[in-house]
């Protein structure tokens, strides 16, 4: 497994600043059921078919379905659809992505078992130590360092 400096240096990959956005799989207008069975039926086939990133980036756009669900209950309705395992992969995916989506595209190495074996602790500090590092980039142009 990864330690979190493998990870981190895997997240600050360069090439990252190419991407500005990533666009979700699904139209705005789509009811949220049809979102999250969408994204669940997607996030499935990714694993059928070993695709990291497509995963990775379905798992991010549940995990933010998620998180933006109004009410607690209903919230809760829908955790309640996915097993466990399910429920902390998506959370802790959208929790490392969720300021820097576009850096999903530039990993490597990250995939679905580290994201489940890292505690949310350590997913947290990860976060934050990226996002000091992309508040420094630009600072660092132009300078010898």
């Amino acid at each position: 497994m990864m330690n979190s400096n493998q990870i981190f240096q895997d997240l600050i990959e360069e090439g990252s600043s190419v991407i500005q956005d990533i666009t979700p799989p699904y139209s705005n207008d789509t009811t949220l059921k049809d979102k999250f069975n969408s994204l669940y039926r997607t996030l499935h086939r990714s694993i059928k078919l070993r695709a990291r990133i497509s995963f990775l980036t379905n798992a991010y756009f549940l995990g933010k379905l998620l998180n933006n669900i109004e009410t607690p209950a209903l919230q809760s309705r829908y955790k309640q659809k996915l097993t466990s395992h399910y429920t902390t992969i998506v959370t802790y995916t959208f929790d490392l992505f969720e300021y820097f989506p576009a850096h999903i595209y530039v990993t490597k190495f990250l995939n679905v078992q580290i994201v489940r074996k890292i505690k949310r602790a350590t997913i947290l500090e990860l976060r934050d130590k990226v996002l000091g590092h992309l508040a420094e980039a630009p600072n660092l142009e132009g300078k010898d360092c």
